[in-house]
């Protein structure tokens, strides 16, 4: 009877056998040895990647200035997973994690390994930046180089007016900078900055800047307009060789203002203050010089206090109150020539006239509500009135040449307080004047429409004689009388 003993002990195949049978046990055995062998191989290299993925290595975190997130790890194990958190960073906006190569990393994977270094980049938030005068009328400013982010260099440069000097800048109520071009790093956060601006004491007063009160309290000078002719030779050939007149029209000669216009004289026979005949067409150089105010009224009470109501105390101009007796339709209703509130005159007052006059200094006008109600004119029932204006500059009213607390009469009468004479320069453009009355006198409008005739196109003015008249609407020598209400505290 044949026995087969077969033994197997860990990785060694123990073989007994008959004597016989030994060559095929011999092959068996050595099958199970190959086998054996295999799997002991295998066995050693998952044990060398299982020593692999258990690694660990270190994160090093480059922040430029931020605040990394405090979930950030600072090593990992090889064969992890994890996405990398965005860091703060003030005024900035996170753009990503970065390598020393460039290379943008998102987190860690299954087949990262090695130390890692993340650098991470920023782009600057852009914040708002306000840079601003204090008054425009006092000077300018503007950004010359900057857009407003974060840590970036901002210039800005501030340019004083005709007549004033730089006082400094500010941010809120500090001082920053006295330096008219200012360069400063940007702020992590929206910034202001506004440009404070002083008169230059000296030509304030030259150009009448500033409102200056008379001794006797009855007059102020403010602002100024071209009024008397010059007639020096010497003078006039080098205003004549001026090309380059200011923003405003006028000319600009050893430190004084002049202004030119090609002469239109109502009449022949018209005659400067120094007695030179005003010839049409023949162009006329003016000095500008302060234009002097009648005090009508001081404001009372603490609101108003150091209000004035002033009227200008000569005729510094002519103008029709509007161009037409012809009505128009606006905004479908139907506008009368003698409408204060779409008359020419206004325009001009507010446009032209103030912009001229006031150029170097406008900061003491105050706009003001106007009342053209029928109060104002000869009667309550006034069929021509129009709506209330908000005026810089305006023309008095019927009533205001009756009110004796302005030193006028309550009659319409001839009344020398009313009369008002014309400037060199209104009698070039053209204002009339009654030749027999001296020192030429001239009639001038008020705003108020004219009900006594029951005429569309007629407004009553003031006659060369200071009765109270009226005139028709169209009528261009009719002379320029302004008042403001000016704000002198």
């Amino acid at each position: 009877m044949k026995k087969y003993c077969l033994f197997l002990l860990a990785s060694v195949a123990l073989i007994s056998c008959s004597s016989n049978q030994s060559d095929e046990f011999s092959s068996v055995a050595s099958s199970i040895e190959s086998v054996a062998s295999s799997k002991s191989e295998a066995s050693s290299s998952e044990s060398i990647v299982s020593s692999q993925e258990a690694a660990t290595y270190s994160i090093t975190y480059n922040l430029d200035g931020g605040t990394n997130a405090a979930n950030n790890p600072s090593n990992y194990v090889t064969g992890s997973t994890f996405s990398f958190l965005d860091p703060t960073k003030e005024g900035y906006e996170f753009t990503g994690w970065f390598d020393n190569n460039g290379k943008r990393i998102m987190g860690i994977t299954p087949e990262t390994t090695g130390n890692l270094i993340l650098n991470a980049r920023w782009t600057p938030n852009q914040n708002a930046l306000l840079v601003t005068s204090e008054d425009d009328s006092k000077g300018t400013v503007a950004i010359t180089s900057g857009s407003g982010y974060s840590d970036e260099s901002i210039t800005v440069k501030a340019t004083p007016a005709f007549g004033y000097l730089f006082a400094g800048w500010y941010h809120f109520n500090s001082l920053v900078s006295t330096s008219l071009t200012y360069t400063f790093t940007m702020p992590k956060e929206d910034h202001s900055l506004v440009a404070h601006f002083a008169f230059d004491e000296a030509a304030a007063e030259k150009y009448a800047m500033k409102p200056v009160l008379s001794k006797d309290g009855k007059t102020m000078t403010y602002g100024l307009y071209p009024q008397k002719n010059v007639n020096d030779a010497s003078l006039l050939s080098a205003l004549n060789r001026l090309t380059n007149p200011e923003s405003n029209g006028w000319y600009l000669y050893q430190e004084t203002f002049y202004a030119k216009v090609s002469a239109k004289p109502r009449q022949s026979g018209y005659k400067f203050d120094n007695g030179t005949t005003i010839v049409e067409g023949t162009t006329y150089w003016f000095k500008c010089e302060p234009i002097q105010w009648n005090i009508l009224n001081v404001g009372k009470g603490d609101y108003y206090h150091g209000e004035y109501y002033l009227l200008s105390s000569l005729l510094l101009d002519a103008h029709c109150f509007y161009r037409s007796q012809e009505e128009r339709v606006i905004e479908n209703e139907t506008i009368y020539p003698n409408n204060y509130k779409y008359s020419d005159i206004r325009t001009w007052l507010n446009d032209d006239f103030y912009n001229t006059a006031f150029a170097f200094s406008k900061s003491f006008i105050l706009t003001s509500e106007i009342d053209n109600s029928g109060a104002t004119t000869e009667s309550v029932n006034n069929w021509w009135t129009c709506e209330d204006t908000e005026d810089k500059v305006f023309l008095p009213s019927y009533q205001d040449y009756l009110n004796s607390d302005y030193g006028f009469s309550s009659s319409t009468d001839s009344l020398s307080s009313r009369q008002c004479k014309t400037t060199d320069w209104a009698r070039a453009s053209g204002v009339y004047y009654y030749k027999k009355l001296n020192p030429y006198y001239s009639p001038y409008w008020t705003r108020s429409p004219n009900n006594h005739n029951n005429s569309i196109y007629t407004v009553w003015d003031i006659d060369s004689r200071g009765s109270v008249a009226f005139s028709e609407v169209h009528f261009t020598a009719e002379g320029v009388r302004p008042s403001v209400y000016l704000k002198a505290a």
